[in-house]
């Protein structure tokens, strides 16, 4: 997160919010949706609201972006590849105010839409005032009521963190090797006192690409495992076939895919 530091140096940036990444706020409203349920994980919710921002603003530049990149993630390359590419037609429109609206970071758009902060009046400087303290008073907030308030006992937390899915997740408690493992999607666990998160920064040993904003739930941080390449291979007798055709059928039949049985019968006809 900028710290109030920075001010200085993004003065001259202090623009209307509007001008800062788009001329269309609808658009820009459009795009802290779509960064929104990036940032739940959830994909294929995202592309609507980012087509409409590129509706709106057809040289939105980050919309393009980020629309390429949700259909990265859901597999979809060529429309990937074709949004990624526009996106880097139009980089030479992203400005410095551009930039620096981005850097703020997804959840500072998200508190904005979700506070009503998002005004047609404020200036980017305000803004980041604005989104500087309401960070700050959440953390406070989250830190003050989930650790001390709710979380009574070592269950509570250990379900909290795996809830979280944080990028590190230290664990300093009693027999705290047997509560690590029952954290199943921290991207990097580090246990007791003596063993500071910064260790996995930079001598530990463990992959440092670890899986951030919950997406831990998914998946493991990167490991050489990533750059091999596997294929299943499958081999079934006549006689095997024969015992699971009752099975494949059913399944065809559920997925109203009927050419998908019928492909194994005729084998054993």
């Amino acid at each position: 997160m900028p710290t109030p530091e920075s001010l200085t140096s993004i003065r001259k940036f202090d623009v209307p919010i509007e001008q800062a990444t788009t001329a269309s706020l609808e658009a820009f409203k459009n795009f802290t949706v779509g960064v929104e349920f990036r940032r739940k994980g959830q994909y294929a919710e995202s592309v609507t609201p980012f087509k409409r921002a590129i509706e709106l603003d057809g040289e939105f530049a980050l919309a393009h972006a980020q629309l390429g990149t949700s259909y990265r993630d859901l597999r979809n390359l060529a429309l990937g590849n074709k949004y990624l590419e526009r996106a880097y037609q139009l980089r030479d429109r992203v400005s410095e105010r551009e930039r620096l609206v981005r850097s703020l970071g997804d959840r500072s758009y998200m508190i904005l839409r979700h506070h009503g902060l998002l005004t047609c009046g404020e200036t980017a400087a305000a803004a980041f005032f604005r989104m500087y303290q309401l960070q700050r008073a959440c953390e406070v907030q989250v830190n003050t009521m989930k650790m001390g308030q709710e979380l009574r006992t070592l269950d509570e937390a250990v379900a909290l963190a795996n809830q979280l899915a944080p990028e590190h997740c230290e664990v300093m408690t009693r027999n705290a090797s047997k509560v690590s493992r029952e954290i199943l999607s921290a991207g990097a666990i580090f246990i007791g006192p003596w063993t500071p998160t910064v260790l996995g920064d930079y001598v530990a040993g463990p992959s440092h690409t670890l899986p951030t904003g919950g997406a831990g739930n998914s998946f493991a941080g990167l490991t050489v495992d990533q750059f091999q390449r596997r294929t299943s291979v499958v081999e079934y007798s006549r006689a095997s076939l024969k015992k699971a055709l009752p099975a494949v059928q059913k399944f065809a039949e559920l997925e109203g895919l009927s050419a998908h049985g019928t492909s194994a019968e005729m084998r054993v006809r």
